[in-house]
């Protein structure tokens, strides 16, 4: 009878953190996710997005921001707005004003330089809300 190895033999790359099965609750997770986008409507559900980041730049230029982000409807009706919004507040940090939000549990993006927003669908006009009393309270 020979005696079993006890050596651990690790692949040299990062397959070494690879599981023995499948992600199968995410999967389910992905199903369940999937069903409610459609079940929502997914024309509904853009549309609910470009509502809000219309009310976001329309306040966020109201507090003197500049928007980085292409708003303006196309040549033809092409609608170029995405729930994405780049914005800068001239002559403020941007990094600061992001550490100041999420201090006020308001999360925002620091990227090159500007800050950005991405609501989705489960976002709603009271984030928006909380996102400019965040930035109305900042002070540099």
């Amino acid at each position: 009878m020979s005696t079993p190895s006890t050596e651990l033999d690790l692949k040299p790359s990062a397959g070494r953190y690879e599981g023995g099965s499948q992600n199968m609750a995410g999967f389910l997770a992905l199903g369940t996710s999937l069903r409610m986008l459609q079940d929502a409507g997914i024309d509904q559900i853009a549309r609910a997005i470009i509502d809000l980041t219309d009310m976001a730049c329309d306040q966020l230029l109201e507090l003197g921001a500049q928007i980085h982000t292409h708003r303006q409807l196309g040549a033809g009706g092409h609608d170029p707005r995405s729930g994405i919004i780049t914005f800068e507040i001239p002559g403020q940090n941007a990094q600061l004003i992001q550490r100041h939000c999420r201090q006020e549990n308001v999360v925002v993006s620091c990227r090159g330089g500007h800050l950005r927003i991405s609501p989705h669908a489960y976002n709603n006009v009271e984030d928006v809300e909380r996102l400019m009393a965040a930035l109305n309270s900042y002070r540099e």
